[in-house]
């Protein structure tokens, strides 16, 4: 199987004008996109990323209570299919009235893609069409859009994974046996040993919190996340766990499924 050479392909593409005093004054969004090298199943990776000026954000795919993340829409060649964004892990912004977003507000935000060619060998010159649309927020909200397209290249130089100032960090399973959850009557308590803070973001399909603002996060090895119950139901909690200890942060997908019991609050 042939390989494709690493590739960077930078797009400076902007609804808002490409320099520097309309950035300034408008929305601060620039698009990029880098193809690296196929994987060995003969996928094509695409790396897309999003400029943001200073003090500018994106949102995150889960839990919000205002905002809406960045989407995409692919035309991609016949036979060809694509896996889902990879999205690296967000941080808590607060907002007044109680208001709690989960966010990108760092320099550079990198999301990762896969595409699937139906020939590896031959998806070399393929051209991929990309549309893309976000909301970029400071004190005001802006809605942005653009379209690129990036082709797979034959062969160019080699390229560092990611462009100078981006480190993304995506969540990874945690260890094995690094945490617990249990029910508490209707508040799951989340302990992970060790912890010096926890923090959990809830994916948009997780099941009702009474206050995440409050309960988002904790000093120590215990969150608390208290539910409201539906009927005779709580959860589905999930969403991506946080742990900070005092030598690493770590952070990854956890998952409570529904349960039909509540126990009486105060017991285990």
């Amino acid at each position: 199987m042939r390989f494709f050479p690493a590739l960077i392909i930078i797009l400076l593409l902007t609804a808002c004008g490409h320099n520097d005093a309309r950035r300034a004054a408008g929305p601060p969004v620039l698009m990029a996109a880098r193809v690296l090298p196929a994987a060995t199943d003969g996928t094509v990776r695409v790396c897309w990323y999003f400029d943001l000026a200073a003090d500018w954000h994106l949102y995150w795919p889960g839990l919000n209570d205002s905002g809406f993340p960045p989407s995409l829409k692919l035309d991609l060649p016949e036979g060809w299919s694509a896996r889902p964004l990879r999205w690296p892990v967000p941080v808590r912004h607060e907002l007044p009235g109680g208001l709690l977003d989960h966010v990108y507000d760092q320099p550079l935000v990198v999301l990762e893609q896969d595409l699937v060619p139906p020939d590896p060998v031959a998806a070399a010159g393929a051209d991929i069409g990309a549309r893309w649309r976000w909301l970029a927020c400071r004190e005001e909200c802006v809605p942005g859009d653009t379209t690129l397209v990036v082709t797979v290249p034959y062969r160019l130089e080699a390229a560092a994974k990611v462009l100078p100032g981006a480190e993304p960090v995506y969540p990874a399973p945690l260890p094995a046996g690094s945490f617990t959850a249990d029910w508490t009557g209707a508040d799951l308590e989340i302990r992970a040993p060790g912890a010096r803070r926890l923090r959990f973001f809830p994916y948009e399909d997780c099941g009702r919190l009474a206050d995440l603002l409050a309960d988002g996060q904790a000093q120590g090895d215990l969150l608390r996340l208290r539910c409201v119950p539906d009927g005779d139901t709580l959860g589905p909690v999930r969403g991506l766990l946080q742990v900070e200890t005092d030598d690493d942060v770590l952070t990854g997908p956890v998952e409570v499924p529904i349960t039909t019991h509540i126990p009486d609050r105060g017991t285990s």
